[in-house]
């Protein structure tokens, strides 16, 4: 199955509903395995989600299985997703990202013109691309400037052929809403400097003859002119039992079409900590999603089967790229990291001596 859009599909339900490989039966036996990481030695903190393209004849001849991979250093990234290996020679550089300058003040030490908590290190490509898959072409936006500076920030589209990986052309976004009616506040301004373009691209076809196709790319707020706090002293889902941690689980649903006893939810979520402040550990974790688990939260509320969990494989750890669901498809898990790795696990043969056992459970709290 392609994964071209983030999310699946344009109504972005998070739903791969073609998922033969993978089902309950097998998780639940604990024979998933981490089957290769791909590499990124640009930008450690991927924020785009990946894309995957089964089964395509690349510049070098031969047929892959290929996962495309956005960085913040504005790569793109062709990678086998069997062998792990980097098909491009290079990746493609779609010009410089931005690198804020430091700006420290009391309780934020690592704050910068761009992000109070100082996790990323550049910002390029943030928003998930989207293929083309008619026209074997990704299109990605890209937030560069020609020193490194926020003031000389800018944002591109690119078009960038998925074969051989040439970028083909671009377009610098301008945007103004003049005759836009505010009911007397102030007309919205694009400000490339000061906006981040967090959402993923949206490639529709919008009908017509010729058929014509219009990609939607949408910005978020000024940088830096608004805090969002979560309640529960800033943790989500609080009442889950564990540790919890920010910003939550985020959550996509495998099933082989309708049939009975093969639906899967697949989340990453962070394992404890506040992953909007810092780097911390996550987690992969799949649930049943027709039954719940015999043993209730600590207070006392039901919660899903778990059927697996990335835990499970020893000596197993990744950082929590926060946003950035996984993707499943042709029995693969893709899960992208902020350690400048893409994670694949896999099904694999029951291994020699003693399996991993299952989730631990959380004891229930006695009155």
């Amino acid at each position: 199955m392609k994964v071209t859009t983030r999310s699946y599909n344009t109504a972005r339900t998070g739903a791969n509903v073609e998922e033969a490989a993978l089902t309950p039966h097998i998780l639940a036996r604990n024979f998933m395995v981490k089957h290769v990481s791909l590499h990124v030695d640009d930008d450690p903190r991927i924020e785009a989600q990946p894309l995957y393209v089964p089964g395509i004849k690349m510049g070098d001849g031969k047929v892959h299985d290929v996962v495309y991979v956005a960085t913040m250093a504005n790569n793109i990234w062709a990678f086998d997703a069997n062998d792990g290996k980097a098909i491009w020679k290079a990746p493609t550089h779609l010009g410089r990202p931005v690198k804020p300058k430091p700006t420290p003040h009391p309780g934020f030490p690592s704050a910068s013109e761009i992000d109070i908590w100082g996790v990323n290190i550049l910002w390029g490509i943030l928003g998930t691309p989207v293929i083309d898959a008619a026209t074997n072409k990704l299109y990605a936006v890209a937030w560069t400037s020609p020193d490194g500076s926020t003031a000389q920030a800018v944002y591109q589209l690119h078009e960038v052929d998925i074969t051989d990986g040439k970028a083909l052309r671009s377009t610098e976004i301008q945007a103004s809403a003049a005759g836009q009616d505010s009911h007397g506040r102030p007309v919205a301004q694009f400000i490339p400097s000061r906006q981040k373009q967090r959402p993923a691209l949206l490639l529709v076809d919008t009908g017509g003859l010729p058929p014509r196709k219009t990609i939607f790319v949408a910005f978020g707020n000024g940088v830096g002119k608004v805090t969002f706090v979560a309640k529960s002293a800033e943790v989500a889902s609080a009442g889950m039992g564990g540790l919890g941690g920010m910003p939550g689980g985020f959550v996509v649903v495998s099933s082989n079409g309708s049939q009975p006893n093969s639906g899967i939810i697949w989340a990453t979520a962070p394992i404890s900590g506040d992953a909007n402040r810092h780097v911390v550990e996550g987690i992969l974790r799949a649930y049943d999603p027709t039954a719940l688990d015999p043993h209730s939260n600590a207070d006392g509320t039901p919660r899903l089967k778990l059927l697996w969990d990335s835990k499970h494989i020893p000596n197993n750890t990744f950082q929590f790229s926060k946003f950035c669901p996984p993707v499943v498809a042709d029995g693969k898990v893709i899960v992208a990291t902020y350690e400048g790795n893409v994670d694949i696990y896999i099904s694999a043969n029951p291994p020699a001596g003693p399996k991993p056992t299952n989730a631990q459970r959380i004891p229930r709290r006695r009155g």
